[in-house]
């Protein structure tokens, strides 16, 4: 898939099924979405972030040998990403340097 169509995808879907690189997540996280884990073999980073965000009872995960469609319905037990996107007031964030 190219850009354009990973991202129609992503918004068009419920849930998601994606490896758990680090962008991936952060795509998940703005949106808002639940997803499905499945870490690319022996990318350790990957491994421990699927890990953390199944601990923390955001997303399931498995490895990609274990992997079966009924995984999926461990989606629906866990909470999934939110997202944290906030307005930023730069008059407030940089009021410290204002003189008086």
């Amino acid at each position: 898939m190219n850009s354009d169509e990973i991202e129609m995808a992503f918004n068009e879907s419920n849930k998601i099924l994606c490896r758990s690189g680090y962008t991936t997540i952060m795509d998940l996280a703005q949106l808002g979405k639940k997803a499905f884990f499945i870490p690319t073999p022996g990318q350790y980073e990957q491994e421990y972030l699927a890990k953390k965000f199944q601990k923390e009872g955001i997303a399931p995960t498995c490895t990609q040998d274990k992997f079966k469609i009924d995984c999926l319905n461990n989606i629906d037990l866990h909470k999934g990403f939110v997202n944290y996107a906030t307005e930023v007031s730069w008059k407030e964030l940089f009021g410290l340097f204002h003189s008086k």
